[in-house]
């Protein structure tokens, strides 16, 4: 072989080991952004998944169901009592706990 023949050949050996190291970090680097997109996405999905969950019981119009009033016959200061049996009946409470 001639030395001329070498010399190309140890050139292009030394260009396709320049191009294989460009493709390896190309790949790297693709891989890199795939994996944190994902994980991009993924924490969006759960934000928006929690956002949706702590807002579901919330009513919007709070004022659509109307204003508080309380039952027909209560009684007592501000009328949360509501008297059961007859009106000469002793006042009885009886309060059970679980300590």
């Amino acid at each position: 072989m001639s030395e001329k023949n070498r010399e190309g050949k140890r050139t292009a050996r030394e260009k396709m080991a320049v191009e294989r190291e460009k493709q390896k970090s190309a790949e790297k680097r693709r891989r890199a952004l795939i994996v944190g997109g994902a994980v991009v996405a993924v924490l969006g999905l759960a934000a928006v998944i929690g956002v949706v969950a702590a807002n579901a019981g919330k009513d919007d119009d709070s004022e659509a169901s109307g204003p508080v009033v309380a039952p027909s016959g209560a009684q007592g200061k501000d009328g949360l009592a509501i008297p059961v049996g007859k009106d000469s009946a002793k006042s009885t409470l009886t309060v059970w706990e679980d300590f």
